[in-house]
């Protein structure tokens, strides 16, 4: 970004940027704070980063392979350890009504609606009860694969009298429910038993007998049910017999002692008779009422008026008789006259008629009368005898009272007398019909090997491996607050990348060690680290308005991290392009730059500072062309003060006028002042940071350390970057480098 301001004349407007900073392993600017999302590349976001996220599985790749093959291991090692289990499985079939056979009744009620019953069965087949007689059907206790403590021997088998018998049949039964298996096939009337044993043979045995057991405790629940029903009915039977016969008893005394007579329905006879009685006198009544009315009627009527003479056949005849001997008279009064004989007798037939109906009529009024009279009559006999029945009927009411609460209680027994014999009878039947509602559908085979499944166990170990290794990498690297890459440094620290530096490695991958590190700028100037500080010399060369700093001061955070390195291999780097160079190891604790360019550290800095010696005097050449530097000399018990006189100062300014660039190695800043001081003395302040090791607390830390002694932090330095971090920017001229330094053709050399 700088480049191109620069090149479209636009210079004077890098005045107001304060630092400018690599990236991608190109110098650019470092943003005002506020500006980072205009200067920031196309494509960065917040969201998931895969690139990331296998940059971090790479890094900790160790952590991945060692949890994955730990899983892995311990899973083949058990599996092929765990002893070999065989499954045996039968099939029953459980309906929730036996077949009806006789309509009767169950004892034992059987749920026909909702998952109840079904529930209900499945845990009567993992019962206690039905494994212990499982045990004991087939003597597992003396079962050396079952019960591993009864031995080869029958002896070996606890004796059935002793005590601890009924415990080793419940512990065996417990151990039997723990391989067993009941599951219902879908909505089905049909359920799955299944055993593991690691004998196939025995498994099948274990289900069949369980499921016959099951078969045979449910009819003998039912056998159980009926039998217990029919004691409790033959013993109520007897009691309510004998309460019958205490009633009847008492009813037949109390009716002896009243003289009570019944009829035929236990009624009293006297009842009987009034209401008999009742009926006469209502018939009676109706033979007076009728009588009376034609009595009444004859009186009121006319002689012949009346319905039952005009009724009457004779009187009929006779008047048909009499009016064909007056038609005959008028016929003949025509020829004869009156007192003609013939006519004398035609007038005494019709006289003798009309006296026989005459006679008639009276005869059929004395029947009509006495029909009243006897009708009376009878009501009136009736009547009283009702009377005198009602009037002992009422006398007897009250010794009858007593005689019906009797009498109720001995049908009240008998009905509950009669309703248990019948449901005894019913029961007794019943339980004698062997209809059962579970029946097998398939009985068991020899087991199959189910387990352990080795390609089974092996696959989800192989997953659960990666899954537990990238896990714990991603949790190890959430824990870590290390700082890993350049990222690390710019949106955690809010310092600027200067330059990475790779972990320092032979090209046929030997660690360079001991003072040869520091020199490796000057004797391998084609490695990827020499590369690296040149791409580093580079950044500060663009770090400030005016280039690179005269008076640039390195510094971390703790010891170690490379600050000696660092500031070495750039002093190098800067005599490479045919500056003048002043290094000044100014680490007046733990000074190493001696030891880098064997250099005699018996007079240095310490002499300076206090007074003994000129500049002159404690600078030294080194093997490096127009390198020059002052060693720490003899360490001072008092650092920070020797530091922080003039005579520093002084030197500083001296240095800057006679060489082009000064480079100043102080000590880590944590838990010391010598690095503050320092840093306000110099005009840059170089910050190293090694890559997975420095804590992003510790480097926060220091940045704010440095920054209230008013130091100019031109921006950090990431050291001993493996290939696996996020310098991903330094790498393509890393790899760029090897390719060149491998290529098997040489390279042109320049022509005057």
């Amino acid at each position: 970004m700088a480049e191109i301001i620069r090149r479209q004349g636009y210079s004077h407007e890098l005045e107001g940027l304060p630092q400018i900073h690599p990236r991608d392993g190109r110098t650019a600017m470092r943003p005002y704070e506020g500006l980072e999302d205009f200067f920031a590349e196309p494509g960065e976001e917040d969201g998931l980063n895969l690139r990331e996220y296998w940059g971090i599985i790479l890094r900790r790749k160790w952590t991945v392979l060692s949890f994955f093959l730990i899983i892995v291991s311990a899973t083949v090692a058990s599996t092929l350890l765990e002893v070999p289990m065989y499954r045996a499985a039968a099939t029953i079939q459980i309906e929730r009504e036996p077949p009806k056979v006789l309509q009767f009744e169950e004892v034992a009620p059987i749920e026909t609606t909702g998952k109840g019953f079904y529930e209900t069965q499945y845990a009567l087949l993992r019962s206690r009860a039905l494994a212990e007689r499982v045990v004991t059907d087939l003597d597992l206790t003396r079962n050396p694969v079952f019960n591993p403590h009864a031995g080869g021997t029958a002896q070996a088998a606890p004796d059935p009298g002793s005590r601890d018998h009924p415990a080793r049949v419940t512990a065996l039964a417990n151990a039997l429910l723990g391989g067993l298996s009941v599951q219902p096939v879908g909505e089905s009337r049909i359920a799955r038993l299944s055993y593991d044993s690691p004998n196939p043979v025995l498994a099948a045995k274990i289900v069949n007998t369980l499921a016959k057991d099951f078969i045979d405790m449910n009819l003998e629940r039912r056998f159980g049910a009926s039998s217990y029903a029919k004691t409790f009915l033959e013993d109520r039977l007897q009691q309510v017999k004998a309460k019958v016969e205490e009633s009847e008893r008492k009813l037949v005394d109390f009716a002896k002692a009243q003289e009570i007579v019944t009829g035929g329905d236990g009624e009293d006879v006297h009842m009987q008779e009034l209401q008999r009685l009742h009926t006469a006198l209502s018939e009676a009544q109706q033979e007076r009422i009728s009588a009376e009315t034609a009595y009444r009627a004859m009186l009121n009527a006319r002689d012949q008026g009346l319905n039952p003479i005009l009724d009457s056949p004779v009187i009929q005849q006779l008047k048909q008789t009499r009016a064909t001997l007056q038609a005959q008279y008028q016929e003949d009064l025509k020829i004869y006259k009156p007192a003609y004989p013939k006519m004398a007798q035609l007038k005494n037939q019709i006289a003798e008629i009309d006296s026989q109906i005459s006679v008639e009529v009276k005869n059929i009024q004395s029947a009509i009368r006495a029909t009243y009279e006897a009708a009376k009559a009878k009501q009136e006999t009736f009547a009283a005898k009702v009377a005198e029945l009602e009037h002992e009927v009422l006398a007897r009411k009250s010794q009858s009272f007593e005689y019906n609460v009797l009498k109720r209680e001995v049908n009240t027994n008998r009905q509950l007398y009669d309703g248990l014999l019948q449901r005894m009878k019913e029961v007794g039947v019943a339980g004698g019909i062997g209809a059962n509602n579970i029946s097998i559908v398939d009985q068991a085979e020899p087991g199959y090997r189910f387990k352990p499944n080795l390609r089974k166990n092996v696959t989800m170990a192989l997953v659960l491996g990666l899954v537990v290794g990238i896990g714990m990498a991603l949790f190890f690297e959430y824990l870590d607050d290390t700082i890993k890459g350049p990222d690390d440094l710019e949106r955690r620290v809010r310092l600027s990348v200067l330059g990475v530096v790779p972990v320092v490695k032979a090209l046929r991958g030997k660690e360079f060690e001991g003072p040869s590190v520091g020199m490796l700028a000057h004797h391998d100037p084609k490695s990827a680290t020499a590369e690296a500080y040149r791409s580093l010399r580079t950044s500060l060369l663009f770090s400030t308005a005016q280039g690179a700093p005269k008076v640039l001061h390195f510094t971390s955070s703790e010891k170690g991290e490379g600050k000696t390195t660092s500031a070495l291999n750039t002093a190098i780097t800067f005599t490479q392009t045919g500056s003048k160079v002043l290094l000044i190891d100014a680490d007046l604790r733990r000074p190493s730059i001696h030891h880098l360019l064997d250099l005699d550290n018996s007079k240095g800095l310490t002499n300076y500072l206090a007074g003994r010696a000129d500049p002159v005097a404690v600078s030294h050449g080194t093997v490096v062309p127009r390198l020059f530097a002052i060693p720490a000399g003899p360490l001072p018990p008092n650092p920070a003060e020797l530091l922080s006189s003039a005579k520093m100062m002084d030197l500083l300014k001296l240095a800057a006028e006679k060489f082009d660039y000064v480079l100043v190695d102080g000590p880590p800043v944590l838990g010391l002042a010598d690095a503050l001081i320092l840093a306000n003395m110099a005009d840059g302040t170089a910050l190293v940071a090694e890559a997975g090791v420095v804590r992003q607390g510790a480097l926060q830390a220091t940045a704010k350390r440095l920054r209230s002694a008013h130091a100019t932090i031109v921006g950090a330095i990431l050291s001993k970057v493996t290939q696996t971090g996020r310098s991903y920017g330094y790498y393509h001229s890393y790899y760029y480098y090897h390719y060149r330094a491998e290529d098997g053709d040489s390279p042109r050399q320049l022509t005057a």
